[in-house]
């Protein structure tokens, strides 16, 4: 969805959107990329890094970066990365006897290295992340929880508050419209890029269920798995990109950012923090040139 959302073409080919002879393989693209980052590291002038690169020569392998790749769309944190990779190189019994605790310098030090892998991979949807992060951000500083409606017409309010007010919220629901908590600023932020995604996500399906019972093709799915009958699998396969594509044709972020205008903006009482959302409204991030036409040509795109 953040390649389409961007028309990433270098984004979309590695995540199937584009019509290939063989399916794309994310991670062992990061994978790929971090390597050749060890390796100038363990050339270069920094002792401190060449040392950690020259060790963790022979272990950087698809299932090293895999869990880091799928929950960067989710936010996770610089501490949370250094956690997952920790694991995958404990599973390899990489050990370095200058470091204590060793596996955590190198995880750290790879975990850099596959943040910045996923950002030159990926241009175009971390900076719509940032945007929806910021965005998230200064509406959670002028006192107003993130809101937005999906391309279904849901609409969507993030309830993350403080510690101490959530627990007021779970035993005064009664008197909640009568009182006002305050959101909690970084959970808001972190959190607003993937729901809004999950929201585009699910509209995405439930447009693809749709519109197969418009045409009498069963349909039933688990998480982002569509199942039908085999008889009818071509045809939800065309249902499916078909409905992408309509997705993906209305400029989701520009109606966001309208919505944001329209809504929230009112009810920011600092001028300061108004003239700095409007602002960040007029910065929505330039779109690449993908055709979104090519994804109802892709076998790989959802198979």
């Amino acid at each position: 969805h953040y390649a389409a959302l961007g028309r990433d073409v270098q984004g979309a080919e590695k995540v199937n959107l584009l019509p290939r002879d063989r399916p794309q393989d994310v991670y062992e693209a990061v994978a790929a990329l971090v390597e050749q980052r060890r390796k100038k590291d363990a050339l270069g002038a920094d002792p401190e890094k060449a040392k950690l690169a020259s060790h963790l020569e022979g272990h950087i392998h698809r299932k090293t970066v895999k869990q880091t790749v799928m929950t960067s769309v989710y936010g996770v944190t610089p501490f949370g990365a250094t956690r997952q990779i920790s694991r995958k190189l404990r599973d390899q019994e990489v050990s370095d006897q200058y470091y204590v605790p060793s596996t955590a310098s190198l995880a750290k030090y790879l975990a850099g290295r596959t943040n910045e892998s996923i950002s030159d991979l990926f241009v175009q949807a971390r900076k719509i992340q940032d945007w929806l992060h910021k965005l998230s951000y200064l509406c959670a500083k002028a006192q107003i929880y993130t809101e937005w409606v999906t391309p279904l017409g849901l609409p969507v309010v993030q309830p993350y508050a403080s510690k101490k007010t959530a627990n007021k919220l779970n035993a005064q629901w009664d008197d909640v419209e009568d009182r006002f908590y305050g959101p909690l600023h970084g959970k808001q932020s972190r959190a607003f890029p993937p729901n809004f995604i999950h929201s585009i996500d699910a509209s995405h399906m439930m447009l693809t269920s749709h519109q197969c019972f418009r045409q009498g093709v069963q349909f039933t799915h688990v998480h982002d798995c569509f199942w039908t009958h085999a008889s009818c699998v071509d045809r939800m396969n065309q249902i499916c990109r078909d409905q992408f594509v309509k997705l993906h044709s209305q400029p989701l972020l520009k109606v966001l950012a309208l919505h944001v205008k329209e809504n929230v903006v009112p009810r920011v009482r600092n001028s300061v923090t108004r003239d700095r959302i409007l602002r960040h409204l007029r910065n929505i991030p330039d779109t690449g040139e993908l055709n979104l036409e090519d994804v109802k040509k892709s076998t790989f795109f959802f198979s």
